[in-house]
């Protein structure tokens, strides 16, 4: 994933089999999406039970 983030960014989206996966690779990308705009992701299917 380290790869993918220097390649892409700090934020990406991967397919894993049938489950799109969104990767925030930063300190800064992880606190705005959730803290300053958790709402946008709230309600979101979990992906590992």
């Amino acid at each position: 994933l380290f790869g993918l983030a220097q390649k892409l960014g700090p934020i990406y989206r991967i397919r894993l089999g049938l489950q799109d996966v969104v990767v925030l690779n930063s300190n800064k990308t992880i606190e705005e999406a959730l803290i300053q705009k958790w709402v946008d992701f709230a309600g979101r299917p979990q992906i590992l039970d």
